[in-house]
């Protein structure tokens, strides 16, 4: 009867072990759950980052080619305006009675083309 009151402790005590097995094991199938949970969120994250950076680059590209733009039509804002500033100097030589070419007295005027002499301009 020894042995099996013995066996009969040993059967209970094996009952409280897997028990134990048992709880420990759904815990480690509910920390997998959430280690899924999170490996999933953590890729939609990081597929966030990536699609925000894809999005910075291609502002930054049209940034830089709107510079660029900017860049060449400064330049030739400057052209213009050196072409206009050399337009404004050679009239007002001829306003003023200047030649353009030395700065002296333009020649008097002989005419209008078409045989009469053109007034001087009002004063």
């Amino acid at each position: 009867m020894d042995r099996v009151r013995h066996g009969g402790e040993i059967s209970n005590r094996l009952g409280g072990v897997f028990q134990g097995i048992e709880e420990s094991a759904r815990n480690v199938g509910r920390l997998f759950g959430e280690i899924a949970t999170a490996i999933n969120e953590q890729s939609q994250g990081v597929d966030q980052v990536n699609a925000a950076i894809a999005q910075i680059d291609r502002a930054t590209r049209r940034n830089a080619e709107n510079a660029e733009r900017m860049k060449a039509g400064a330049r030739d804002i400057e052209d213009e305006s050196r072409r206009l500033l050399e337009a404004n100097r050679n009239l007002e030589e001829l306003v003023h009675g200047r030649s353009a070419a030395g700065g002296g007295k333009a020649p008097p005027r002989a005419g209008n083309g078409n045989g009469q002499r053109t007034p001087p301009p009002p004063k």
